[in-house]
């Protein structure tokens, strides 16, 4: 009787399953990108925190969003940079060109690319562009959407040498926010993010306004701003072990989260 070929997607999977009943989830990932089940094999090496192989996973199954962020915790900036601009992110891309690869002046040419919106998909690639017609919003709004650019806007005048200036958008980005009516809780539809594709909740972007806020308010050494970003945007993520995190490396000791912005 004829066997099944040794590299079928069946074996493979039944291969899978083996590493994993003995508790081996990386080999478990390999055996599922070899039997072209992509995004289980993305889910358990990100389980196992191997950044990169699950990106390479993310985007070889036309998951851009989940790509970027993946090579991005693995420090691959470049790649990261390409999948969000083939989304047609390019407030993203430009955060990671300035913050990251420490290259001003080619974020704010991304911020200012004609008819580049951050929810516009730029049609690279055949796949990149049906992925993005189907999952981008075409009413985008909400935090995360009046704050984002202004914000890397503010990184990149940083990077060019213009720290006032920087400082100036940010604490108005802040005084924004320190101003916004309380929020209730979140309903169905108000607790999914209306600026990316991958189901990314509203608490999840004021994590994400946090830490870039304050990582702009350490470039320009002033810890004021760093604290009113920490109370102005805390909840989603872990918030509160970050600001003591925070606190211990620029403060000198862990303090309790104050509760209001300091009015100075």
């Amino acid at each position: 009787m004829d066997s099944a070929p040794l590299d079928s997607a069946s074996l493979w999977q039944a291969a899978a399953r083996c590493h994993t009943q003995a508790g081996d989830p990386d080999a478990a990932a390999r055996c599922m990108a070899r039997a072209g089940r992509l995004d289980e094999a993305a889910t358990l090496y990100r389980r196992g925190r191997h950044w990169l192989e699950a990106a390479r996973c993310h985007e070889s199954a036309g998951k851009l969003a989940a790509a970027a962020e993946c090579y991005t915790l693995a420090r691959s900036h470049e790649h990261a940079v390409r999948c969000y601009r083939a989304l047609g992110h390019v407030v993203e891309a430009a955060w990671i060109e300035c913050h990251e690869r420490g290259r001003p002046v080619t974020a704010m040419a991304l911020l200012a690319q004609p008819n580049a919106a951050p929810d516009a998909p730029l049609p690279t690639t055949e796949r990149a562009a049906e992925h993005a017609a189907q999952t981008l919003p075409t009413a985008p709004s909400g935090l995360y959407r009046q704050h984002a650019r202004q914000l890397v806007t503010a990184r990149c005048d940083a990077g060019l040498g213009h720290p006032a200036r920087a400082a100036r958008s940010l604490a108005q980005l802040l005084a924004a926010i320190e101003s916004r009516p309380a929020e209730g809780p979140a309903t169905r539809n108000d607790d999914r993010d209306d600026d990316f594709d991958d189901g990314r909740s509203h608490q999840a972007d004021r994590g994400l306004l946090r830490r870039r806020a304050v990582a702009l308010a350490d470039v320009l050494q002033r810890p004021d701003l760093a604290i009113r970003a920490h109370v102005a945007l805390t909840g989603g993520g872990d918030a509160h072990d970050e600001w003591h995190r925070w606190a211990e490396r620029a403060l000198g000791e862990s303090v309790p989260l104050p509760t209001t912005p300091d009015p100075r």
